[in-house]
C-alpha cells in the first residue's frame, strides 16, 4: 500500500531513499517519501524502489530515546512536538532494507500515517565512512510517529542512528 504524506507544498509518498536526497526529491514534480526507508523519485508514476517495514513492537533503546528527545527539542518548523508523548512511545516497526529508520507507536497502538504526517525536526549528518546523510523526526495525525535516516548522496545505507552531537542544519553544511 502506497501512504500519502505531505510536506508544505509537496506531496510525497513512501518509499526507498534517492541518490540525491531528500532536499532535491522533493523539490522533484512526482516526488516520493518512506517511513522507515527515505525518499526516492518515481519513473513514469511507479516508485524506483519500494521497501517493506519489519514489525518489531519493542521499546525505545536509549540512543534512540536521546536522538528523539533532541529531535523534538529543536524544531526546524513552527509545529509544536508533543513531548509528553516520549514515555509512552515504543518501536513499532524498523526498516527491512537494512536502514536505522523507525516508526513509533504509542502506548502499543502505531501511529498511522495514512492521513499524512509532517517532517518537524530536518537535519544532515556525516557517516563515519564521511557520506552524507540525513535524518528527520515526523509526526501523524498529531503524534510523534518516527525517526527517518537516509543517504544525501546514495554511497551507503544508514545503517546507524546518529549521535544527536553529529547533527547540523542544511544551512550548515559544506557546499
Amino acid at each position: 500500500m502506497v501512504e500519502l504524506i505531505t510536506r508544505p507544498g509537496s506531496t510525497l509518498r513512501r518509499y526507498a531513499p534517492p541518490r540525491d536526497g531528500l532536499r532535491n526529491a522533493l523539490r522533484a514534480k512526482n516526488a516520493t517519501a518512506a517511513p522507515a526507508g527515505g525518499v526516492s523519485a518515481c519513473k513514469n508514476g511507479s516508485p524506483v524502489m519500494a521497501h517493506i517495514n519489519l514489525e518489531v513492537c519493542r521499546p525505545l533503546h536509549e540512543k534512540e530515546r536521546d536522538l528523539l528527545v533532541w529531535l523534538a527539542n529543536n524544531l526546524t518548523t513552527s509545529v509544536p512536538a508533543p513531548l509528553k508523548e516520549v514515555p509512552n512511545l515504543e518501536v513499532a516497526s524498523t526498516c527491512k532494507c537494512g536502514c536505522a529508520s523507525i516508526d513509533f507507536s504509542l502506548e502499543g497502538n502505531p501511529i498511522s500515517v495514512k492521513n499524512g504526517m509532517t517532517v518537524i525536526a530536518d537535519y544532515l549528518y556525516k557517516s563515519k565512512s564521511n557520506s552524507q546523510m540525513g535524518c528527520f523526526l515526523f509526526m501523524a495525525d498529531g503524534h510523534l510517529a518516527g525517526i527517518e535516516v537516509w543517504s544525501v548522496d546514495g554511497a551507503e545505507t544508514p545503517s546507524e542512528l546518529p549521535d544527536p552531537s553529529e547533527l547540523y542544519s542544511y544551512e550548515q553544511a559544506p557546499r
